[in-house]
């Protein structure tokens, strides 16, 4: 178990130094998303790219979260619903993982909108309260599907008790390898955690498999595009007005 821990925390330290190399992606903005978000049909009608969807999230485009959010709860409940007699017990497996990681990745999404409602009260101003209401929903499905995924977990280990040490095992390890990365973006070791939803692989290796147990890197999106709106603001005041706060700018333009 150690070797395998170490190989794959030494893979994605490889992995990671060659997506930092990668020129970080534009976010796009957010009232465009909202646009393309309320237009019909499926999403890839509505966004032009997987790049650009996964952009809207990061952008804060509450549509969006939304859409990301009931997409994932579908796709959770339908993995969910397997029946372990009608599939090996492998597959069946594979197919509760797969719900976890899109319910929790639902409801992270939805988590992710509610914040950002909370804490920007005249955005949204119109439709704040509808949108409040299609997230908590969101949430209370994603933990009706949760209780299905347990009581199918349950029924598995009591039909093939042999098999819970392995699974048991195999999410101790994808838990590991998804806290290395969540604790280098907390600690700042590793910068830019909108990276890890920009590029499709590295949602779907990170911001996906990673909600499957447990670890919401929305959690540490939402300080950073907070800590970035800040910046950005003081960044403008100094441009406006150098000679007003000359000194406390020559600070911050020493640190950033």
């Amino acid at each position: 178990m150690k070797t395998v821990i170490l190989f794959i925390v030494t893979m994605n330290t490889l992995n990671s130094t060659a997506i930092a190399q990668t020129p970080m992606p534009e976010i796009p903005d957010r009232v465009q998303c909202d646009n393309m978000a309320k237009k019909a049909g499926r999403l890839n009608e509505r966004y032009p790219s997987h790049e650009l969807y996964y952009g809207c999230l990061v952008a804060e485009s509450v549509p969006t979260l939304l859409l990301e959010s009931q997409a994932n709860m579908g796709a959770g409940k339908k993995w969910a619903s397997r029946s372990l007699e009608d599939t090996t017990p492998a597959d069946f497996i594979k197919s509760q993982k797969t719900a976890e990681a899109n319910v929790n990745a639902g409801a992270y999404a939805a988590q992710y909108a509610i914040k950002f409602l909370r804490a920007n009260t005249l955005d949204y101003y119109d439709t704040r309260d509808n949108y409040l209401e299609m997230a908590a929903l969101q949430i209370e499905i994603g933990d009706v599907i949760r209780q299905i995924i347990a009581h199918n977990y349950t029924k598995l280990d009591a039909k093939h008790p042999s098999l819970e040490l392995g699974r048991l095992e195999s999410r101790m390890t994808t838990l590991k390898y998804c806290e290395v990365f969540y604790e280098n973006y907390k600690t700042g070791r590793m910068t830019e955690v909108e990276r890890s939803f920009l590029l499709p692989q590295t949602y779907q290796e990170r911001v996906f498999t990673c909600a499957g147990v447990g670890v919401n890197f929305y959690d540490l999106l939402f300080p950073s595009r907070m800590g970035t709106k800040a910046n950005e603001k003081v960044r403008r005041m100094c441009e406006q007005n150098p000679d007003k706060w000359n000194s406390f700018c020559a600070k911050f333009r020493s640190k950033h």
